[in-house]
């Protein structure tokens, strides 16, 4: 499988806040993806909760690329890329929570400013 420029990129410091997985399929450039899938998931979401936006986009287009790469052919290890898997799922799962919670917060953010400009918009017919 060709490597892209994504992989040098997202090749995180190995075993970093990462159990490893045991037998032979745990050393295969197929599940390091999938460790370093999820590792990127887990930076994503502490992103996410500090509000480092701009980070959780760049890491989430590595992280597209290297779940692109890992995709076609789980067939080799199904059992170890499951285990990376449902790891990910969860860490979306806590992800997607943080960004409705942001996303609710911002709403009520610019709820605030739609009643201040009507306000400010009644005073100034009252004022004329």
């Amino acid at each position: 499988m060709p490597r892209s420029r994504f992989y040098s990129n997202a090749r995180l410091e190995r075993g970093a806040g990462m159990k490893t997985t045991s037998g032979a399929a745990a050393n295969t450039p197929l599940m390091q993806d999938w460790r370093d899938i999820t590792l990127l998931s887990e930076r994503m979401l502490e992103a996410a909760r500090g509000g480092n936006w701009s980070a959780l986009f760049d890491m989430e287009s590595r992280r597209t690329a290297l779940i692109a790469r890992a995709m076609p052919d789980p067939q080799g290890q199904p059992e170890a890329a499951m285990v990376e898997l449902r790891k990910v799922l969860a860490l979306n799962g806590q992800l997607l929570q943080v960004l409705q919670q942001q996303q609710a917060s911002c709403g009520a953010e610019l709820e605030k400013f739609g009643h201040g400009r009507r306000a400010l918009e009644h005073y100034g017919k009252h004022q004329q």
